[in-house]
């Protein structure tokens, strides 16, 4: 892998108060990696398909109805064509060096299957709330089974 596309899904609708900064986070990042940013709206109508038609080639847009997230998600990852794929909710945000993270953890580790990282949760002023979820999460995250996975959500 030396220099993989990874490629971000992004599913999305009626997010316009978010959904700019989140693509801003996403194709801010900078690494060692080309990036493919595929968004999936299921037919917003708040102005989030203005935002994200104005991105232009900068991402790859498909605008249609779906069966809700997970179906969108299915989309959009049925058209990605990276080594690396990830996901991020229209209303989330990636820190800087996120992607390299992970590309240099794939790299560490190149019998993984999977990653994931930490995560705040934040409100929409960007203040970190629920703290004592975001550090079980980690806690369990540290000790983690494939039968602890199919009970539990540790995964942010």
């Amino acid at each position: 892998m030396s220099r993989p596309l990874v490629s971000i899904v992004i599913p999305s609708l009626d997010q316009r108060p978010f959904v700019e900064r989140t693509l801003s986070s996403v194709l801010s990042q900078r690494g060692d990696f080309d990036l493919e940013v595929l968004v999936q709206d299921g037919g917003s109508t708040d102005g989030t398909r203005e935002v994200l038609e104005r991105l232009g080639d900068r991402i790859s847009l498909v605008v249609e109805r779906d069966a809700g997230q997970a179906d969108a998600v299915n989309r959009a990852l049925s058209r990605a064509r990276g080594e690396i794929v990830g996901w991020v909710n229209s209303d989330d945000l990636l820190r800087p060096g996120a992607i390299q993270a992970a590309v240099e953890a794939f790299r560490a580790s190149p019998d993984a299957l999977w990653l994931h990282g930490r995560c705040d949760i934040v409100d929409e002023r960007d203040r970190i709330i629920r703290r004592p979820v975001s550090a079980y999460k980690d806690f369990r995250s540290r000790r983690h089974s494939l039968e602890a996975l199919l009970v539990e959500n540790y995964v942010s």
